[in-house]
């Protein structure tokens, strides 16, 4: 696949006049998540400017994960956070909730292989899921 190639697989329906916020997370640096951030930061201008961006313990828990997010989202017009991302499902699905969210926005990339994760994740989720890959 192209380096600058971009697959999107959307799971769930789009529902006109739906509020809540938009959730991204990221799995890693570099220029995939930057296209998934902007994706993310995309959608949620358009509804409710809400963004929270999370990311795996190894990207959150670098000292310029914040800056790093800040930079990219700089130009559109949301409020965002930034907050390492749960990794046990059901508390992710919790979090999810608690932020009302409407779409989670999931960074997956070609050597990642988690899908029993992502199906246990998404099984019960209340929300749109746009898996960028």
């Amino acid at each position: 696949m192209d380096g600058d190639a971009c697959a999107a697989f959307s799971l769930g329906e789009a529902r006109v006049g739906d509020r809540g916020s938009v959730f991204a997370l990221l799995r890693r640096g570099g220029p995939e998540s930057a296209r998934t951030l902007d994706i993310a930061a995309q959608i949620a201008g358009f509804h409710s400017g809400s963004l929270t961006v999370a990311g795996t313990p190894n990207l959150a828990e670098a000292d310029d994960f914040g800056e790093w997010v800040s930079a990219l989202l700089e130009g559109h017009s949301l409020s965002f956070q930034t907050e390492p991302a749960e990794t046990e499902p059901a508390v992710l699905r919790q979090r999810l909730i608690e932020l009302d969210c409407r779409l989670l926005v999931l960074d997956v990339g070609v050597e990642d292989h988690w899908p029993n994760e992502l199906r246990e994740l998404v099984e019960h989720l209340t929300c749109d899921v746009l898996i960028i890959h």
